[in-house]
């Protein structure tokens, strides 16, 4: 296999995993849609994330992971790190003057675990070719799509 058919398979991996991602991204909005567009989240944590990204984005200092609602004063110290909120962070700053925070908020909730379920997926078919041969890798990124 030479180098071009090296790039045209790995660039047929990277449109599949990314077209399977937001094919479930889509399903799993639609299907839940009325609790998303109000950004009722499915998880206590995803809400608790979301809180701790409003916050930085608000003022609170990066290092300063206390939460403030939670506890007594003066509140308690979140044991998650503030790295995974830099990306989230950034799609909202950015989208929030065009079409306003909640807007913003929704984007990156739905767009940040999409992009992280595309990188799983190429990461397994990147395992399946080295594993199984090239025939492997668009089967692997299907059952793991499915498996989600």
């Amino acid at each position: 296999m030479d180098l071009d058919d090296l790039r045209r398979t790995r660039l047929g991996d990277v449109l599949c995993a990314l077209a399977l991602a937001v094919v479930m991204a889509a399903a799993w909005a639609w299907r839940d849609w009325a609790a998303l567009s109000a950004l009722r989240l499915p998880d206590t944590d995803d809400v608790m994330r979301l809180q701790q990204i409003r916050d930085w984005l608000g003022g609170q200092n990066f290092a300063d992971l206390a939460q403030h609602r939670l506890g007594a004063a003066p509140g308690l110290t979140m044991h998650w790190s503030r790295l995974p909120d830099l990306v989230p962070g950034a799609i909202i700053r950015s989208l929030a003057p065009l079409v306003g925070t909640h807007s913003a908020e929704l984007v990156a909730v739905i767009v940040w675990p999409t992009l992280l379920f595309a990188a799983a997926l190429m990461l397994v078919a990147r395992i399946a070719r080295v594993l199984g041969g090239a025939p492997l890798a668009r089967t692997a990124i299907v059952v793991a799509a499915v498996a989600f």
